[in-house]
């Protein structure tokens, strides 16, 4: 999606306060004027102008504050929302997002087998009128955010690869535009991951980031100042030291070794089963010693690969999210263990580099289309990020 580059300053300083107040979760005008470096008058236009629009409202005066009491201003969470599908491999969530990007209604599917890329637009289409066929106040829907395992042109929303269903440089936005009246922004999961980090976490914007989305397949980003960098990379194939067969015809990828479509297929044989989950052998691990090897194994290679990578972009924190973030800390300490084990000294160094669980939990998919949808349709601060890290001047 293209932002149309404000013409005013007073457009930008409208989004600016806006945020401003999303940010803060409550504050003053007089607040918002020395935070924001506009001037008062401004400021007031500003707020009058979102009060009658509806999206803040005042939230009462400063308790045991001395001299004259300031009013504050919040956002109003209710005023709009935003439709979020995250199509995985594996599964499906569907959601909607207030203005606050809290999820007022949450629900997990298999994904079904698409057969070309106008099944996908219909089930995204149908994903749509589910969401909005018993919801009260359709009027108050920004648009539709969808993110999923693909690479892509958010821009342009064009797919420019999806391996996994053998598509190329499918114009996603037209054919979903065809079915839907509805506004429409698309990127693939681990960027949407990546700025739900940056929006519902609690990572220092001023980092650099290096995310991990490990769940059935393993992608990667970074995020360097306001940047989002290498969506596309393929670090799922990264060469590890665990010597096992990968999908792509080569032995000792990452993905051979802790992807979860590997560990599901291996788990299985080791208990002779071939329908259980990747969640459902993980709880057999304690009374299967080869299932606590795999998973070992897995952990290994996730730091190894996490050391090959810092080595290159330097980061100053690494994130892990995605369905098998949630395994048990002891292997958080063995990916730890082996990065210290594979990442050169001046790496080591930064006593802060750790590779870290995602706060986020198995949401992380579904909030990163919440994030997707609420920058793109409602705040757009990447955008306004962009423009800072310019130099352009905001102030009136």
């Amino acid at each position: 999606m293209i932002f149309s580059d404000p013409r005013t300053a007073r457009t930008i300083n409208r989004l600016r306060v806006l945020n401003g107040v999303y940010q803060s979760e409550t504050i003053s005008r007089a607040g918002l004027s020395r935070e924001l470096v506009i001037n008062k008058v401004s400021i007031s236009e500003i707020v009058s102008a979102l009060l009658t629009e509806g999206l803040i409202e005042e939230a009462g005066k400063v308790s045991g504050a001395v001299g004259r009491q300031p009013i504050m201003l919040r956002i109003i969470k209710q005023a709009k929302y935003v439709l979020c599908i995250d199509i995985g491999l594996k599964n499906t969530v569907l959601g909607i997002s207030n203005m606050l990007g809290e999820l007022v209604r949450f629900e997990r599917s298999p994904t079904p087998n698409f057969l070309d890329p106008d099944d996908l637009a219909d089930f995204i289409a149908g994903a749509v009128q589910k969401l909005t066929g018993r919801f009260r106040s359709p009027e108050r829907i920004l648009g539709c955010a969808v993110s999923l395992h693909a690479s892509i042109d958010s821009e342009k929303g064009i797919l420019i690869h999806a391996p996994d269903w053998g598509w190329e440089n499918i114009n996603l936005y037209k054919l979903i535009n065809k079915r839907l009246k509805l506004p429409i922004i698309v990127d693939s999961n681990v960027r949407s991951m990546l700025l739900a980090e940056r929006w519902f976490g609690d990572i220092d914007p001023d980092k650099t980031v290096f995310y991990i989305n490990w769940g059935q397949k393993i992608g990667s980003a970074q995020m360097s100042g306001n940047t989002i960098l290498s969506a596309n990379s393929e670090f799922g194939h990264t060469p590890v030291t665990i010597q096992k067969s990968c999908f792509c015809g080569k032995k000792g990828c990452l993905e051979a070794s802790a992807g979860g479509w590997s560990l599901q297929e291996q788990g299985n044989l080791i208990l002779g089963t071939f329908d259980k989950t990747v969640r459902q052998l993980y709880k057999h691990r304690d009374t299967h010693p080869e299932l606590a090897a795999l998973f070992r194994d897995a952990a290994v290679s996730m730091g190894q690969s996490a050391a090959f990578a810092a080595n290159i972009v330097s980061p100053d924190t690494i994130v892990i999210g995605g369905g098998l973030s949630v395994i048990d800390d002891l292997y958080f300490r063995i990916m730890n263990e082996t990065f210290s084990l594979y990442a050169a000294p001046r790496t080591r160094s930064k006593p802060s580099l750790l590779i870290v669980r995602s706060k986020l939990g198995d949401r992380a998919g579904i909030l990163g289309a919440a994030a997707l949808g609420l920058n793109a349709f409602m705040y757009k601060r990447s955008q306004l990020d962009t423009l800072s890290a310019s130099g352009s001047a905001f102030s009136m």
